[in-house]
């Protein structure tokens, strides 16, 4: 990975953390109801989720369920083709 791609991952990243959703909301909430170390908690975990899912993506491999046949069974997804 070049320099640069590596600069727009991390931007993509750090754009889809900061934009308000229902993750977004859940740190709010547990930062407003149950103090700092639930909110800090759900916030690593969404940070962490939102790693995965951007580099699954960008890897190619979101597109697994599609080459299933239609069948969205774990060990068609998981199966790597020859």
């Amino acid at each position: 990975m070049t320099p640069t791609a590596f600069l727009a991952y991390c931007a993509a990243v750090t754009l889809a953390a900061a934009t308000p959703g229902p993750a977004m909301f859940t740190v709010i909430t547990n930062g407003v109801s149950r103090g700092f170390r639930r909110a800090f908690m759900a916030g690593v975990g969404v940070a962490a989720g939102d790693a995965v899912l951007v580099t699954l993506a960008l890897l190619g491999l979101v597109a697994w369920p599609r080459r299933s046949n239609g069948s969205s069974s774990c060990s068609n997804m998981l199966a790597l083709p020859i």
